[in-house]
C-alpha cells in the first residue's frame, strides 16, 4: 500500500482509465463520481489523507459528496483540476509526503519537479483492486460459523 500520510487523486483522470467507472460516465457521470468516492473511501486507512480533485463546480444535490475518509474538491471554473493538485502540492509544507494519482504526464512530471511523488492511474486501480479482494476475504473469514460442542459431539445427549 501507499505509505505517503497524503494521497491526491485526478477524479476525472481516474474515472476515465477505470473499466467500471468509464462505461458509467459515459451515461451518467456524476453517477461515476459517487462510485469513484465510494471505492476510495473503502480504500482508505488510518494513517492516510485522501483528497479527489474533479474538473469543475457543479451545483445541487448531485454536488453532495458523503465520505468519512475522502475530501473531494472540484477546481473552479477558471482552473483545471491539474492545476489544482499541482498547486496543492507546491505549497504543502512536505510535498515529499504527498503522491498525486494521475496518467497526464505533464502533471506527473511538474508534482514530480516539486518533489512530490506519483503513480499512474492503472497502477492505483491494480492497488484498489486487490484492497476490495482483501477485504472480501477477510469478510468471508469473519462470516464462517463457529462450531459448538454439540457440532462435534452431536450424540451426547
Amino acid at each position: 500500500m501507499l505509505k505517503n500520510s497524503h494521497i491526491i487523486i485526478d477524479g476525472n483522470n481516474l474515472i476515465h482509465r477505470h473499466p467500471e467507472l468509464s462505461r458509467l460516465a459515459r451515461s451518467d457521470f456524476e453517477s461515476a463520481r459517487h462510485r469513484l468516492v465510494s471505492l476510495l473511501d473503502g480504500f482508505s486507512e488510518a494513517n492516510q489523507h485522501i483528497t479527489v480533485v474533479f474538473d469543475g463546480k457543479i451545483a445541487g444535490p448531485a454536488a453532495q459528496f458523503t465520505s468519512s475518509s475522502v475530501d473531494v474538491e472540484f477546481s473552479p471554473g477558471h482552473l483545471s483540476a491539474d492545476t489544482v493538485i499541482e498547486r496543492m502540492v507546491t505549497q504543502a509544507s512536505s510535498a515529499a509526503q504527498i503522491t498525486v494519482v494521475t496518467s497526464d504526464r505533464g502533471e506527473r512530471d511538474m508534482v514530480e519537479v516539486s518533489g512530490g511523488n506519483t503513480m499512474s492511474c492503472i497502477a492505483f486501480i491494480e492497488l484498489l483492486e486487490d484492497g476490495q479482494q482483501e477485504r472480501q476475504a477477510a469478510s468471508t473469514r469473519k462470516r464462517a460459523p463457529k462450531n459448538t460442542l454439540g457440532d462435534l459431539f452431536p450424540d451426547a445427549d
